[in-house]
């Protein structure tokens, strides 16, 4: 199975000036864990969990994780398994530095993967 199989392709950001608040009640209304920032960065609802002392006053540049990963929609599950463990991320944006075309998280994977009876769990984590 391939990562655009599972990802999520409607992916919603928002702009770097955007209050904290604001991002907070999109996730909410979106029952999502994350939003895109301006195609830069990634706020999630941990961000905004840690930096709570900032939610009525900052922005989402304030607490943006800016260190996108990005991976082929044409990997396998195995591949983004690997990547978010060796990463320490919770998710990856499909696409190729300018084309966004979805988004995986950890959840999605979980949700569908599958470790076949001949495979180690050792090689799907292997982070080396």
């Amino acid at each position: 199975m391939l990562v655009k199989d599972i990802a999520t392709s409607n992916v919603i950001s928002v702009s770097k000036d955007t209050p904290i608040i604001s991002a907070l009640e999109i996730m909410e209304r979106e029952n999502i864990r994350r939003l895109l920032v301006d195609k830069e960065g990634i706020i999630t609802i941990r961000d905004i969990v840690y930096n709570w002392k900032r939610i009525s006053s900052g922005t989402v540049v304030d607490i943006m994780n800016n260190n996108l990963l990005f991976i082929s929609p044409s990997a396998n599950l195995k591949e983004a398994m690997r990547i978010m463990t060796k990463e320490a991320v919770g998710s990856l944006i499909l696409g190729d530095g300018e084309n966004v075309k979805g988004i995986v998280t950890e959840r999605d994977l979980i949700r569908y993967a599958k470790v076949e009876v001949n495979t180690f769990i050792g090689d799907i984590m292997n982070v080396e």
